[in-house]
């Protein structure tokens, strides 16, 4: 699942990776240990001894996938876009490439999820971000995550 999310990235988003950082699928405990919010379902943490994806463990394997893509999301923004940009230009693009992760390998179940899903920022900045797909295709979308500080 990791690899092809990573060629994902690679390949049809050409968000590139030079390198990855761990993934660990844990427990809801574990989650709220790092001080996540009840429902989480994925976290990426930065810390001084490195960068980890978390993934809660027992959900979904589409549910997964599109979890991973997101917090996968995260590591590749921490590297390349400005450290300013809005939570809901940061959280809109994550849920934007989750979004298309889910539509390359017909998950629709987790697209209707993902457009249902009523909690901000998400719901707003993936709507934001499939509006700008609209006009300026996934190349602008892309071009927007790396230069922009928000909408």
């Amino acid at each position: 699942m990791y690899e092809m999310t990573k060629r994902f990235f690679n390949k049809k988003l050409k968000l590139r990776l030079k390198d990855h950082p761990p993934l660990k699928v844990v427990d809801t405990r574990y989650l709220r240990s790092l001080s996540c919010p009840p429902n989480t379902w994925g976290y990426y943490q930065k810390t001084e001894h490195g960068e980890t994806i978390y993934i809660l463990n027992g959900i979904p394997s589409d549910q997964s996938l599109i979890t991973l893509a997101h917090e996968l999301t995260h590591y590749w923004q921490k590297k390349v876009c400005p450290p300013s940009q809005s939570l809901e230009l940061v959280e809109g693009f994550a849920e934007w490439v989750a979004y298309k992760l889910a539509s390359s390998q017909n998950l629709e179940r987790a697209k209707l999820g993902m457009r249902r899903n009523t909690i901000e920022p998400y719901y707003t900045g993936l709507r934001e971000m499939l509006h700008i797909e609209e006009k300026l295709g996934v190349k602008g979308v892309v071009k927007l995550a790396r230069q922009a500080s928000s909408y």
